[in-house]
């Protein structure tokens, strides 16, 4: 059919078809626009039933004149084919723009908000939708809703005199959509405009939770869900969805009609008044209530689980009490079980949390719950805003984050100054927010946004700072550049700041930021676009973002061979390949080569000084790498990298205690750096047999970060431990699927396949990458040494471990005390293998004053290490 007419419109695609007919796009060739038309098949155009409805539907729409309402034109027929013409609208469907992701929260409540008003009125013109599902509306992207197909929409006797409409629909039969349906649809009951609130409940929780939460085999089993099933709680799915949202949901979704809201509007009220609570955390401007809010659609920005054994076990983590800190102490667990098994007792459930009273108390509750190192400093504070890109050109977006990072790192240099981490800068990237309200929550004393237009070679910057407890301009300005001005854009910021801030810079400092990292342009774009795709790395741990990354500092360098900051970001980059399990020791003989290099160029450069240590560590020189972190935690005592460093020998060494201090200085530093260091703090209550502890650090690394491979590896192993096989034997199967490339956790993966009596199957994923990644990292060399030793294969187990401690893991209590260890306890060999490393663990453990553990017992003794 397509290029012909009906009537004066010509059909030019179709766009959707369905047991209600078939959906076209035409052009209006009268009034030169474009439209949908719905045309009804032909075979049900003979009953008579159906053909009245089908202009029941048009009669109701169109009588519903709503800006979040598909509008209809008209209703006509040409050649015997019936059809409707309605408003052609640019978007998605709601079903599409979900996609099994849910939406983010501010995304969620505008998009419910609106279809609540729209509902609303069509309930007070006394019509009902009936039909209310998430194909059934469309989004978009300025994020406006609107509701399509009242095919069968339901008018209420008093509003339409012809009883002849009321007998449309037989009674008795279920009508709507499995999975939307109220529980009065599903048993074919009578309804009214309370299922239509039951439904929409439903769509606001597929939108929340990335799926519906009635689900079965069969239709049979969803109706049956839906008339007898709890609706599920959300937080067991996405943790980020307020206890609020679950609480209304449940009011519009209650199976007994008299339970739910009454009205739709009602139900929108609460939404409402949520949406602003929201808008208020995030910093977002606040809602007028007489407008209907819109807001670009988004997915969850932290990839929420969307289901899962994570998700399940943050959601059940939410409710333990506060524990005491984890042991500082560092003697390894006195009684293991050879194999714990057995879940954990139920935890009490916490005291309720006490909220403010008034959502404006929120800026003070930010400001209470922020680490008070960051409101004691004696110095200033500043923090700097990604930059806003106005051009539109997703080309150039890589400029938002990294010339913000460019003037952090110009700024983290001077002592007389306190500036927050790129990293913690990166979340706010790509939104439009109140400086004042970001200021409060990062309790700096200015903020400095800047915009920013590139047009060819030229650019236009507009940077302003901002005194966050005044709300005064200290500054701003329009500083127009070319390709060659970009070098010096960050010296240029940086020193308005401290101007402006009257923050005072020695003579060093000052020639610091006046020296040129590079004269060539084309070299720093290159690397301003490295920094941008190495932070991506960082977070997806992708082999895409990391070549990406690579590429853009050889591309730097090609162009300028003695820029030593691309040398050094190119050896980071080899670096973190290694560290996350990726790439095995080449990539750390490639980023030695590259530090070398920089230090050579610019030996005042300390992101190369301290990554060095770990090929100190490759070469077995664990001494050297000790001087080189004590060196750099005396020349960059406020790098939070050297502290991380240092934390990182500190587990090595079996030093737990001092582990965690430094661990503690990350925090202090950077306090967004939650993720890391709670995943390596629940490694190290791991190694002390301190699971429930170890669960409640992962917890926080989780809520941030629900898919960070570290994390969820890490909960494997503890759910391994602590005996409950299937549920880690789930979690990694997730990781894996969602990071193939992570060779170097296989062999944690294989020990739970063992356990299930499948040697070879635990032997399959021992392959060559994963020899590759064991032969450079000693965490590695560690697990597959396990796995070994848990499969009986003696000789391998022993060579591993040999080659773990070589690379610089001397874990002595953990070694001692791992159950899966046990069998080769009394092992000669091991036994020898020990002892070296007992006695420098016992001289490590002297300045720290902390009583050494008892050697390995004998064969007869009931200690299972």
């Amino acid at each position: 059919m397509i290029g012909t007419y009906l009537l004066h419109y010509k059909l030019l695609k179709k766009i959707g078809e369905g047991g209600q007919g078939e959906v076209y796009q035409a052009e209006d060739t009268r009034l030169r626009r474009i439209v949908a038309i719905k045309i009804l098949p032909a075979e049900l155009v003979a009953d008579e039933k159906t053909r009245k409805r089908f202009l029941r539907e048009a009669q109701l729409a169109s009588a519903l004149d709503h800006p979040n309402i598909c509008t209809v034109y008209e209703i006509n027929e040409d050649r015997g084919l019936h059809f409707i013409v309605m408003q052609y609208l640019e978007g998605k469907r709601l079903k599409q723009m979900v996609r099994g992701r849910p939406l983010d929260m501010e995304s969620t409540l505008s998009i419910a908000v609106q279809l609540a008003d729209a509902l609303a009125a069509a309930h007070e013109r006394g019509v009902i939708h009936r039909d209310v599902k998430a194909t059934n509306v469309i989004v978009n992207e300025r994020g406006q809703a609107k509701i399509l197909d009242f095919g069968l929409a339901k008018a209420t006797a008093k509003n339409i005199g012809d009883e002849s409409v009321m007998e449309l629909t037989q009674a008795g039969v279920p009508f709507g959509t499995a999975g939307y349906m109220s529980p009065e649809q599903a048993r074919g009951g009578t309804i009214d405009a309370r299922s239509d609130i039951f439904s929409l409940g439903i769509v606001i929780y597929e939108m929340a939770a990335g799926r519906l939460p009635f689900q079965g085999k069969s239709t049979v089993d969803v109706m049956h869900a839906i008339m007898h099933e709890p609706l599920p709680p959300l937080s067991s799915i996405n943790p980020a969805v307020p206890e609020r949202l679950q609480s209304i949901l449940e009011k519009a979704t209650a199976k007994d009609v008299a339970a739910r809201y009454q009205t739709m509007r009602e139900f929108q009220a609460d939404l409402k008044q949520l949406l602003r609570a929201v808008q208020m955390q995030t910093g977002q401007p606040l809602t007028d209530d007489s407008l209907l809010p819109m807001v670009t659609p988004r997915h969850e920005r932290s990839n929420w689980l969307t289901g899962g054994v994570v998700g399940r076990l943050i959601s059940r983590l939410r409710g333990t009490p506060d524990r005491t800190p984890i042991s500082q102490t560092n003697t390894p667990p006195s009684a293991l079980p050879s194999r714990p098994t057995g879940a954990p007792q139920p935890a009490e459930p916490p005291p309720a949390e006490k909220k403010p009273d008034d959502i404006a108390d929120k800026g003070q509750a930010l400001r209470d719950s922020m680490p008070s190192s960051w409101r004691t400093s004696d110095k200033r504070s500043i923090a700097i805003l990604p930059f806003r890109n106005l051009s539109g050109d997703p080309q150039t977006d890589f400029y938002s984050f990294s010339l913000a990072d460019s003037v952090i790192t110009e700024l983290a240099g001077l002592k007389s100054i306190v500036v927050r981490p790129s990293s913690y800068m990166a979340k706010y990237q790509g939104r439009d927010l109140d400086p004042i309200y970001v200021g409060n929550e990062l309790q700096v004393d200015a903020v400095m946004t800047s915009a920013y237009v590139k047009s060819g070679q030229r650019m236009r910057v507009t940077p302003q700072l901002i005194d966050v407890h005044t709300g005064e301009i200290l500054w701003s300005d329009k500083i127009d550049l070319d390709a060659q001005d970009i070098i010096t854009l960050q010296d240029t910021l940086a020193q308005k700041i401290c101007e402006e801030l009257r923050v005072r810079i020695s003579q060093t400092e000052q020639e610091r930021i006046a020296k040129p990292t590079t004269r060539n342009a084309e070299a720093f774009e290159y690397y301003l676009r490295g920094r941008n795709q190495l932070q991506r790395f960082r977070q997806t741990m992708l082999k895409d973002d990391f070549s990406a990354a690579t590429e853009m500092f050889e591309n730097a360098l090609a162009c300028d061979p003695n820029f030593a900051l691309a040398h050094s970001g190119m050896g980071l980059c080899y670096v973190e390949y290694v560290l996350k399990g990726i790439g095995g020791a080449l990539y750390f003989e490639r980023a030695a080569e590259r530090f070398r290099q920089a230090l050579a160029l610019d030996d005042s450069l300390i992101e190369p000084q301290i990554n060095m240590v770990y090929y100190y560590l490759l070469k077995g020189e664990k001494v050297r790498a000790r001087e080189q972190v004590r060196r750099m935690l005396a020349i960059a005592p406020n790098d939070p990298a050297a502290h991380n460093t240092a934390a990182y020998l500190h587990r090595w060494d079996g030093l737990y205690g001092p582990a965690l201090a430094e661990y503690e200085a990350c925090l202090r530093l950077d306090p967004t750096d939650v993720v890391r260091v709670s995943y390596n703090r629940a490694r190290i209550a791991l190694y002390q047999g301190h699971y429930e502890e170890a669960l409640e650090h992962l917890e926080a690394a989780l809520f941030i970060e629900p898919n960070h491979p570290f994390a969820t590896m890490v909960l494997g192993q503890v759910l391994y431990y602590q005996g409950r096989h299937e549920e880690s034997a789930r979690t990694f199967r997730e990781l894996f699927e969602r990071n193939p490339d992570l060779h170097g956790f296989r062999p944690i993966y294989g020990l739970g396949f063992v356990i299930e009596g499948q040697p070879d199957r635990a032997r399959a994923l021992i392959n060559d990458a994963v020899r590759e990644i064991a032969n450079a990292d000693g965490d590695a060399a560690y697990w597959l040494a396990t796995l070994y030793a848990a499969l009986g294969d003696d000789e391998d187990a022993l060579y591993w471990l040999r080659r773990a401690i070589a690379l610089g893991n001397e874990n002595y209590p953990w070694f001692i005390s791992n159950p899966d260890w046990a069998r080769l306890r009394e092992n000669p060999a091991f036994r020898a293998i020990m002892e070296p490393v007992r006695q420098s663990w016992e001289q490590l453990m002297q300045p720290f004053i902390s009583p050494p553990p008892s050697p390995p017992p004998s064969a007869g003794d009931n200690v299972v290490a």
